[in-house]
């Protein structure tokens, strides 16, 4: 059950990206079905998954940021970082997958 919340998680930052950003705020529990789960079966957190995004390395923190919170496309991340397109876009999935391996390491009993 851990598993699908995380991943469901994960899902909602992935389309918050596509659909530009919405305020980051809005990830919070009550945009999913909690009841009857304890504390540890719920969504992180906004307070945690800023954590863990504030430990990516710098040029994966900022373009993480700027895509997944901000809303900004590739080529205004590029042209605000002086970076190219495809740059921006590698830094969003390697990451995404750091992020994921964060949790992973943080929900692992």
């Amino acid at each position: 059950m851990l598993t699908i919340t995380r991943n469901v998680s994960l899902r909602y930052l992935e389309k918050k990206q596509q659909n530009k950003s919405t305020p980051f705020s809005a990830l919070s529990n009550r945009d999913f079905d909690t009841e009857g789960y304890t504390r540890a079966d719920s969504p992180l957190a906004e307070k945690e998954l800023m954590q863990l995004i504030d430990n990516l390395p710098e040029g994966y923190r900022k373009v993480f940021k700027m895509a997944v919170i901000e809303g900004y496309s590739h080529k205004e991340i590029a042209e605000e970082l002086d970076i190219e397109p495809h740059s921006s876009s590698s830094q969003l999935t390697r990451a995404k997958a750091m992020l994921r391996n964060m949790l992973n390491k943080q929900t692992l009993p």
